[in-house]
């Protein structure tokens, strides 16, 4: 019993001293002039209270810039947070000190991804960034590529979509919506993976998960119900992101988490699997000039350096994800 007493006395003790020491940080901080001008933190919640002051986070974000200025600085629960609202600001963070703000925060979701720093918009700014972004640059968004694949993907599948509405009855009301949403699916795959949603989907094998016999009215896919979702669980907010002491109540959310990224990672492997048989089975001549067809193809030909596969699987993931 004493030692039960003295262990819970201990670890208040221990939280109290560190939120006691990180808000006299915040308080030294500003009066050293250090930061930027914004609303005086309190203990543990932070600034988090400001963004409640009304309804829509635009808006107090808005009337937050609108009391301090275009830079306002807030410590959301323990992260310190920086609010630009100006053009010229903008200018200084993206273009003057860009290398600076290049790096992403790593939250709790994005470290169970892959480790978290095997995806572009994870990664520190460094050596390997920059070679993810020329990856990208150069074979997803370089014009040459624009023109020989990412043109002809769009006309066929333009094509298509009109000689699906012909074929339609006309006593048939047709939801414009999906047939969008359907296209612009059926367009990244093939950039992506060379294949439209259906083909994919054909070769993968059954997944376990039971999240995926939910909510059916958004594809009849199972491929894109599961990215789908992804957008659900790769936005959850950890409080431990926020306040790392309180960190234990993100125990479901985490668990969602897991279960959604095993199924991903399950899908992910058996493409890259698929691919990397296909490519063994029909090599090309030595003497031909190779240009591959999609992304996964360029991210297995990379060489300098070799992509691993747990890295390979996080960028299909991004470059999925940034769809839906």
């Amino acid at each position: 019993m004493f030692i039960i007493v003295g262990a819970l006395t201990l670890l208040v003790i221990g939280v109290g001293v560190t939120i006691i020491g990180q808000w006299l940080r915040w308080v030294l901080l500003r009066r050293r002039g250090r930061v930027p001008p914004g609303p005086f933190p309190l203990p543990i919640l932070g600034n988090l209270p400001h963004l409640f002051a009304s309804p829509f986070l635009h808006k107090s974000l808005a009337g937050l810039c609108e009391h301090y200025g275009p830079l306002v600085f807030l410590h959301l629960g323990f992260a310190p947070t920086l609010i630009v609202s100006s053009p010229w600001g903008a200018r200084q963070i993206f273009h003057a000190h860009d290398k600076v703000f290049a790096s992403r925060p790593s939250t709790s979701g994005i470290r169970l991804l892959y480790g978290g720093d095997n995806a572009c918009f994870t990664s520190p700014c460094g050596a390997d960034w920059h070679f993810t972004r020329k990856l990208y640059n150069t074979h997803l968004l370089g014009s040459r590529h624009m023109k020989e694949v990412h043109v002809p993907v769009i006309s066929d599948e333009v094509r298509r979509l009109i000689e699906d509405l012909k074929a339609s009855p006309p006593s048939v009301v047709l939801n414009v919506s999906a047939c969008l949403s359907r296209i612009t699916e059926n367009i990244m795959f093939r950039i992506v993976l060379g294949e439209r949603v259906s083909e994919v989907n054909s070769k993968l094998p059954p997944l376990e998960s039971q999240e995926h016999h939910h909510h059916q009215h958004h594809h009849h896919h199972q491929l894109c119900e599961l990215f789908h979702h992804g957008g659900i669980h790769l936005g959850a907010k950890f409080i431990g992101d926020a306040i790392p002491c309180l960190s234990f109540l993100d125990y479901f959310t985490r668990r969602r988490f897991l279960s959604w990224f095993s199924s991903v990672d399950t899908v992910l492997e058996a493409i890259v699997s698929n691919r990397v048989a296909a490519r063994a089975a029909d090599p090309k001549p030595s003497d031909e000039e190779y240009r591959p067809r999609d992304m996964l193809d360029v991210f297995l030909a990379a060489s300098d350096p070799p992509l691993s596969r747990v890295k390979i699987k996080a960028m299909m993931l991004v470059s999925i994800h940034s769809m839906f």
